[in-house]
C-alpha cells in the first residue's frame, strides 16, 4: 500500500475533514475490516528523551503480549515478540488481498506514535504514549490541550481525556460524568463508553523564550521525569 503522506498532511484534506463536521449528528463510521486483536494491554513502554547537546529521541517499543511470543533468545535474556498478530490473519476478503494481509517486506499496522513537534524550527514538544490502540487518541488529546488551549504541560498531561475508538466515545470518568448528559451526546448518535484511564503520556515541552525544558510523566500510569 502506498500512503499518500502529503495529501493525509495537507490544508485541503483537514478543511475537507473540517467541513465534513456536523454538531448535531455523528458521522457515519467507515468500518475497518480486520481480524487483528485490538489489544489495549499495557506492553509497551515509551521514552521522551533530550540531552544537554539537544539531542532528542521519541522512542516507543512493545514486544506486544505480557512476554511476547515467551521465547528467549539464549544467552540474551530478552523476549522476541509476537508482533504477527498486528496483521491481518486472513489474507484475503471475497477473493481480495486484504491490505494488512501477512507478507514479507511489510510493516503491520500500528498505534504507535512517537511525536517531535516543531514551532519556527525550534523543539516545541516530544511526546509519545503505550496503550495500544488508544495511543494515538492519548497523545492528540495532550497535544490539542497545550497548543489549542495553551496549557501548561502538567495541566495539559493531567486533564482528563475522550477518544473516538471502533466508533464509540470513549471517556474518562470525570469527562464521562461531567459531559454525557450536559451535552445529550447521546441524542445526537454517539455510543458513550466509560473508560480506564486512557494511555500513559510522556512528555517534555521546550518553552522558546526562556530556555526551560519541563518534563512530566503521566499520573495515569508508571513512569517518572528526571533532569540533567
Amino acid at each position: 500500500m502506498k500512503v499518500p503522506v502529503e495529501k493525509l498532511l495537507s490544508k485541503s484534506t483537514a478543511q475537507k475533514g473540517a467541513r465534513a463536521i456536523q454538531m448535531d449528528t455523528v458521522i457515519p463510521d467507515v468500518p475497518v475490516q480486520t481480524s487483528a486483536p485490538l489489544n489495549a494491554n499495557a506492553h509497551t513502554s515509551h521514552l521522551s528523551i533530550v540531552d544537554a547537546r539537544g539531542n532528542m529521541a521519541a522512542f516507543t517499543t512493545t514486544i506486544e503480549e505480557m512476554f511476547g511470543s515467551a521465547m528467549m533468545v539464549p544467552g540474551r535474556g530478552f523476549f522476541l515478540n509476537n508482533e504477527l498478530t498486528d496483521f491481518d490473519l486472513e489474507v484475503r476478503q471475497n477473493r481480495h488481498p486484504r491490505a494488512n494481509a501477512i507478507q514479507g517486506g511489510k510493516r503491520p499496522r500500528s498505534s504507535m506514535a512517537p511525536t517531535f513537534i516543531f514551532k519556527e524550527g525550534k523543539p516545541f514538544l516530544i511526546i509519545g504514549s503505550p496503550g495500544g490502540s488508544k495511543i494515538i487518541g492519548a497523545v492528540l488529546n495532550v497535544v490539542i490541550n497545550r497548543i489549542d488551549f495553551g496549557m501548561p504541560l502538567e495541566r495539559a498531561m493531567r486533564s482528563p481525556r475522550l477518544i473516538n475508538r471502533d466508533g464509540d466515545l470513549e471517556m474518562e470518568t470525570d469527562l464521562f460524568k461531567d459531559l454525557r448528559q450536559r451535552l445529550d451526546l447521546g441524542a445526537r448518535g454517539h455510543r458513550i463508553v466509560e473508560s480506564a484511564p486512557i494511555g500513559n503520556v510522556q512528555a517534555i515541552s521546550f518553552n522558546q523564550k526562556d530556555g526551560f525544558i519541563t518534563g512530566i510523566s503521566d499520573p495515569r500510569g508508571e513512569g517518572e521525569a528526571k533532569g540533567y
